[in-house]
């Protein structure tokens, strides 16, 4: 059964009547309360949320939780929830036999090349380095 069809039929069971019908459908609900609903409307969910509307405002369903008992707390842990990195040990035979390889060397070596080629086409740095040539820092 389709969502329309339930609101009609639910307005026909509890003897609600239509107070007028423009441009939107207006009930008077037995309970003294008001029910409004578009004759056009723009969602295509809207008669399935008029209709659990309609049910609360007759009353079929409640409009709030039933209060029972709490669920227990959940133990804070004392550092917080953010997780802690921790960074792994060094293998110190690895680092011991990169340096005696000298590979540690060549690459420095090969990045310190580079950063000086990168000083010598910066106008920024040449300036710099004449201005500290000048005063002898």
């Amino acid at each position: 059964m389709r969502a329309i069809d339930k609101i009609t039929e639910l307005f026909r069971q509890h003897g609600c009547t239509l107070k007028r019908h423009k441009r939107h459908e207006v009930w008077n609900l037995p309970n003294g309360r008001v029910f409004t609903r578009p004759k056009t409307p723009s969602d295509h969910r809207a008669d399935e949320n008029n209709l659990s509307d309609l049910k609360r405002e007759l009353g079929l369903t409640k409009r709030t939780a039933t209060i029972g008992e709490r669920r227990k707390r959940k133990a804070k842990s004392k550092r917080g929830n953010s997780p802690t990195f921790r960074a792994a040990p060094i293998n110190t035979t690895l680092a011991d036999q990169l340096v005696a390889s000298g590979s540690v060397e060549y690459v420095l070596r090969g990045r310190i090349a580079e950063l000086e080629a990168q000083m010598r086409r910066c106008w920024g740095c040449r300036i710099r380095q004449v201005f500290r040539n000048t005063l002898d820092i």
